[in-house]
Order: C-alpha cells, then sequence, then structure tokens
C-alpha cells in the first residue's frame, strides 16, 4: 500500500480553504491546532488521514478537483481584487470547492486557464524543473517573417536573462473572437515556451520587433482550450502525469464575459 505524501500542517490548513498560509501559521503558532488530540507545532508535516481540529472543529482536505478557465480580457487573475476589478473568483460561485488559479494570466491576456485544490499538483505544472509547457497565440503589430520566426527560436537576451520559444511559427487568424480582426501590417504567431517569466511572452515578441497587440493562451501541458468560450469552465480528470492527455471532461458553466 502506497504511503500517504506528507505536507507542511499550514499548507494542509490553507488547501482545506481554513485560512492562508500564513494565517494558518498564526493558529498553530496560537495553540488552536490540535492533530490527533495532541497541539501542533509550527512546521509540523501531516498526511491528512489525522484527526485534525481547528478550535474544536474537525477539517478534513477537499476531493481534488481540476477545471479549465477561459479567463476573458480585463478580469485579474485572483479571487479577490481590492480595487474591485472583475476577478476570476467571480466565475467560481457555482464551484463548491475552493480552487485558486494555477499561475497567472496578465489582465490583458485571454486563454486557458487552470483552477484547482490540489496544491501539489498546481505546484508540479509551475515548477521549473517539470518544463510544463504553455502555447500562446500573438496578433503582433508588425508583419514577421522567418528571420524573426528563427530568432525566437534561437533566442534573445532580455534583462532578467537569455529567453527563447520552443517553436514559433506564423499562423492565420481562426481566433478572431479571441485576438480581434487582423489589421494591415500584422500577424498573428503561435509561441510554444517552456517557461512563465513575467510578461515573457510578450516581452520575448518585442525583443524581435513584434509588439503584441492582443493575446492568448491557448494550451498548458496537456490541456487545450479548445471551443471553451469567455468565461466558461469545464471540469476535467487529472492526468496520470504532466505531459498525459487528460480523459473526457464533465460539468461545464458558464458566465458572459466582461467586455
Amino acid at each position: 500500500m502506497k504511503t500517504p505524501a506528507k505536507i507542511r500542517l499550514h499548507k494542509y490548513l490553507a488547501e482545506c480553504g481554513i485560512a492562508s498560509r500564513r494565517k494558518s501559521e498564526e493558529l498553530i503558532s496560537s495553540g488552536l491546532v490540535l492533530v490527533d488530540g495532541v497541539r501542533a507545532e509550527v512546521g509540523q508535516c501531516v498526511t491528512g488521514e489525522e484527526k485534525i481540529t481547528v478550535s474544536g472543529k474537525s477539517i478534513r482536505r477537499e476531493k481534488p478537483v481540476l477545471f479549465l478557465f477561459h479567463k476573458p480580457r480585463g478580469v485579474i487573475t485572483s479571487l479577490n481584487d481590492p480595487e474591485r476589478r472583475p476577478t476570476v473568483g467571480e466565475y467560481l460561485r457555482e464551484i463548491k470547492e475552493r480552487v485558486y488559479p494555477v499561475g497567472r494570466l496578465d489582465f490583458d491576456v485571454s486563454g486557458l486557464l487552470l483552477l484547482t485544490n490540489d496544491g501539489e499538483f498546481a505546484d508540479r505544472c509551475m515548477h521549473p524543473k517539470y518544463g510544463v509547457k504553455k502555447i500562446y497565440i500573438a496578433r503582433v503589430g508588425a508583419v514577421a517573417d522567418s528571420k524573426m520566426l528563427k530568432q525566437l527560436t534561437r533566442g534573445v537576451k532580455l534583462d532578467d536573462g537569455p529567453a527563447k520559444a520552443l517553436r514559433a511559427t506564423l499562423a492565420e487568424n481562426p481566433r478572431e473572437k479571441i485576438l480581434g480582426t487582423l489589421g494591415e501590417g500584422e500577424s498573428v504567431i503561435e509561441l510554444e515556451v517552456g517557461e512563465g517569466r513575467k510578461h515573457f511572452v510578450k516581452r520575448l515578441l518585442a525583443e524581435v520587433g513584434l509588439p503584441v497587440i492582443r493575446l492568448a493562451r491557448i494550451g498548458f501541458g496537456p490541456f487545450e482550450l479548445g471551443a471553451l468560450q469567455p468565461g466558461q469552465l469545464k471540469s476535467v480528470r487529472f492526468p496520470d502525469k504532466i505531459g498525459e492527455t487528460p480523459r473526457a471532461s464533465a460539468r461545464i458553466s458558464s458566465k458572459s464575459a466582461h467586455n
């Protein structure tokens, strides 16, 4: 029988929706958390099979779930926003589990976003050592040529180090609803990358003379945006490992986009 993996108690409490990791540590320090009837300690690890109580209330981690979400442009990749801008959290009211975004997409970038309550899966998706690939389509304000495309895959120097695309190709614009109508002197580039530095795709394209007008993510590891409309969610099963094709989807829900 496989031994359950252990995780830090404060992380476990956060994944159960009790509080943030920092607040969970404060609960542990204050003596409000018991593990099998014994006062817990900061830094302690658990499997989740123990009897864990917070202020006398028994808690248990939710069953892991995974959703694909088509994030519209003009929406913050956050569950709430102090400035009251539209957030991803507004689209999750029909979901009973406490899910959160895997990584982020900029305010002005649309496309595929993963949502889960499985911290281990989320970490595996984002950690550089796993090299989970992401695919973007970009409408750029210049006519791209073969030299530019080769430069993208050979690599350029950004202010935070060298960078390159794994694949860069010219594309037609079958996703006009996502990228808008292509104007004169513009191109659509499909780009595959293996990392996620801040504004990475925008900076990479700008470095070779292809300023981004609109950008959307259409692939994340084994998952594809497919026919999901802006604001729509789709429940999927976890792949056995990153890189394998996910199995059939389950429930679907939607909300009209903000713009």
